[in-house]
């Protein structure tokens, strides 16, 4: 008798999910977190500009591609924070332990982002944009699991934020992909994960996206598959990368041409190519 083989979860299967160890209550217990998937807001996320130069600026602003996802699920995932992996303007990134699921999915390594203390605002334009970059999940950024919302209990304290909240209070997280490191500083980049770099940021001004926080702590390399799910073939390129981009909560949807989009971004793509191999990591906001 043979065994039928669990589908793979996919960006919407999930309706809920439950951390462990994310929280504790006011008396100092862990508490479990229940978290509701909720569609998120398009707030500053899109900008329209009208040019009067030819070829740069198109008249409409352009359709969001056609979604290719089943039907949306209802599944429960209980995940356990695990260590941190970083911590940006916007939120912090915890590895997650996989606990159980309500649906028999095959689950790759996943990690959350939790939005810092009133930055829910910011993950939920992060998290519009994932969404709007459907067709390049896997390919040019990570999977894409879902925004998730929940209201915290007074005096609750959340391992990620240095203040604790005397009333209710909204918490909401990102679950992505688990990617690789970073790029080795001090060391030459290999000429393929170069072109990559270069191609990345070509696929995403395909989707007209702007992105000015392109920087070296936002790089990182493929997952490797197993345990990961293998990378996904670029619709532009037709071939799969080696590195993704991360972090979107200050990028922005604009309706310029993608070759007008590709110039804008060069330089930020230089100031990673330049300096990781000389062992410097030369930010955006450095420039001047």
């Amino acid at each position: 008798m043979s065994v039928q083989a669990n589908s793979s979860l996919a960006g919407n299967s999930l309706a809920a999910v439950i951390i462990r160890g994310l929280v504790k209550s006011e008396n100092g217990s862990d508490m479990d977190l229940h978290l509701i998937r909720t569609p998120p807001e398009a707030q500053n996320c899109v900008q329209f500009v009208q040019s009067r130069r030819e070829g740069v600026a198109l008249s409409e602003m352009p359709a969001r591609p056609s979604s290719t996802l089943p039907e949306p699920g209802n599944a429960v995932l209980i995940v356990r924070l695990k260590e941190g992996l970083g911590k940006g303007r916007a939120g912090a990134v915890h590895d997650v332990e996989i606990c159980a699921c309500s649906t028999p999915f095959d689950i790759p390594p996943l990690v959350v982002k939790v939005a810092n203390r009133d930055f829910c605002d910011d993950l939920s334009k992060e998290a519009w944009l994932y969404e709007e970059m459907e067709s390049l999940q896997g390919v040019a950024v990570p999977r894409y699991y879902g925004y998730f919302l929940a209201e915290l209990p007074p005096h609750a304290k959340v391992a990620s934020w240095n203040r604790i909240a005397t009333t209710k209070f909204p918490i909401s997280i990102l679950l992505l992909e688990r990617l690789g490191g970073k790029l080795p500083l001090g060391r030459p980049i290999p000429q393929n994960l170069q072109d990559d770099l270069w191609d990345v940021m070509k696929d995403i001004s395909e989707l007209h996206i702007f992105n000015d926080d392109i920087r070296y702590d936002n790089v990182l390399l493929a997952p490797k598959s197993p345990p990961a799910l293998p990378s996904l073939v670029s619709p532009y390129r037709h071939r799969s990368y080696g590195l993704r981009l991360v972090d979107f909560d200050t990028a922005y949807k604009i309706n310029f041409y993608p070759h007008i989009l590709v110039e804008d971004h060069e330089e930020l793509i230089r100031l990673i190519l330049d300096n990781v191999p000389q062992g410097g990591t030369v930010n955006p906001s450095d420039r001047d």
